[in-house]
C-alpha cells in the first residue's frame, strides 16, 4: 500500500509538470497563430496573450473555472 502511494505521489507531481511542459510546447504555434491578425494592434495583444507566463495562465484558469461555477 505504502508502495503505491508513493507512485500514485509521483504520478500527480509528475503531472503537474507535465502540463506546464505542454502549454510551453504550444507557445510558438499560438505566436503563429497572432500572424494572421488583422492590425498590429490586435497582433500585439495576440503575441501577449501567446507568451503569458504559465502561472498567470495557470491563475486565470482558475478565476474563469470559479467563475462558471459560481453562475450555476
Amino acid at each position: 500500500m505504502r508502495k503505491f502511494m508513493s507512485v500514485f505521489g509521483l504520478v500527480f507531481l509528475l503531472s503537474g509538470c507535465a502540463a506546464e511542459g505542454w502549454y510551453h510546447s504550444w507557445e510558438d504555434e499560438r505566436l503563429e497563430r497572432c500572424q494572421y491578425a488583422k492590425s498590429s494592434a490586435e497582433r500585439r495583444e495576440c503575441e501577449l496573450e501567446a507568451t503569458k507566463s504559465y502561472q498567470e495562465y495557470k491563475r486565470e484558469r482558475e478565476q474563469a473555472l470559479k467563475a462558471t461555477e459560481n453562475q450555476t
